[in-house]
């Protein structure tokens, strides 16, 4: 910066102000002066105004204020009014209304069901898929009485009371009763307890037998209905872990018979698609139930064939015009006897005979 440029504000500066006041000082004469000069301004003949033009100033910033005021207190009075007249009309419309007393929602009834209670488990491993889905179903229709995983698992442990499963029972609670396993369960809880019992009593290996079982023919439908055949081959896909749709309906048409398999690919409309297992099972449950149906049907009425000739009548024979038919009604017939009684006859019967 020039020197010059510094010394020159410099100056200016101490014109102005006066070199003993200081901002703070000069701020508070500011406030304090009724026209907002400062004392030593005002008094200033450069800065001196007439009289009657600080009296005016006043005067006009007073009226200003009034008129604000003044303004303001029209519209609190405007919004307080307004505010009174809703609170009143609020007021009339609750007070017309009834008093009603508020109606609970009825209470669900509490249905004491009573489910089928598991049958006893030996241990056998063609059983122990069902033994676990009754577990399952009791435990979803009664949960009331199974707060606790524990309980299920205790509860479930009571039914296996034969043969393996008693054994394998026993062995969980010789293990519970360790000094070592003091207050410490077995199972952590009824999950865990599914998984081992899995391992345990479901059937060894039952994808690979299920996969060797579709890869070969023995599960064709052959004389059963398809619903029959359904069922057992639901089981398979299930125990295979087969998933892809396409291979299902594969499997599923390969066994059928071919009768039903080809009307169901001929259909001319609605032929289910190849990726929809469910279509084809639907589609050939319906043409076979449709086939038994017509199946019934034409054995309760027989249709004459037109290109079979009627069978013969049978011959009735011919009564003499001069002999009466034989009737219920009429005597039968006298007949000689073979061997003639000579113990009543005369002599000259007999001679005549001879």
């Amino acid at each position: 910066m020039n020197p010059n440029e510094t010394g020159f504000q410099s100056s200016l500066a101490q014109t102005l102000l006066p070199p003993t006041e200081t901002y703070s000082a000069l701020l508070e004469d500011i406030l304090a002066s009724p026209v907002g000069l400062p004392s030593h301004l005002s008094t200033s003949e450069d800065f001196r105004l007439p009289a009657t033009t600080f009296a005016f100033q006043t005067e006009k910033r007073l009226a200003d204020l009034e008129a604000k005021l003044a303004a303001n207190q029209e519209k609190m009075s405007q919004t307080l009014k307004s505010m009174t007249n809703t609170l009143t009309l609020l007021s009339r419309a609750v007070l017309a209304q009834p008093a009603t007393t508020p109606t609970l929602p009825a209470a669900r009834p509490h249905l004491q069901l009573s489910p089928a209670l598991p049958p006893k488990f030996d241990g056998s491993r063609q059983h122990g898929q069902a033994f676990m889905n009754a577990c399952q179903a009791f435990f979803r229709l009664r949960p009331d009485q199974f707060p606790e995983e524990q309980i299920k698992i205790r509860w479930a442990m009571t039914y296996m009371s034969q043969g393996r499963a008693e054994r394998w029972v026993n062995r969980i609670y010789q293990w519970e009763t360790l000094p070592v396993n003091a207050n410490v369960n077995y199972f952590v809880d009824w999950e865990h307890f599914r998984s081992i019992f899995r391992n345990e009593f479901y059937p060894l290996h039952a994808d690979a037998a299920a996969t060797n079982i579709l890869e070969g023919q023995s599960y064709f439908q052959g004389s059963r209905s398809v619903d029959d055949y359904l069922d057992d081959f639901r089981d398979l896909i299930s125990e295979s872990g087969y998933t892809s749709p396409k291979t299902i309906v594969v499997k599923f048409r390969r066994g059928l018979n071919s009768e039903i398999s080809d009307a169901i690919a001929t259909m001319a409309a609605g032929r289910p698609d190849d990726l929809d297992p469910e279509a084809w099972y639907e589609a050939a449950v319906r043409i076979d139930q449709n086939r038994a149906t017509n199946a019934a049907f034409r054995d309760s009425v027989r249709i004459p064939d037109i290109n079979c000739p009627p069978p013969p009548e049978p011959e009735t024979p011919e009564v003499p015009e001069d002999e009466p038919p034989f009737t219920d009604a009429s005597p039968p017939p006298r007949t000689e006897p073979d061997v003639l009684d000579i113990k009543n006859m005369t002599a000259n019967d007999i001679r005549d005979l001879i």
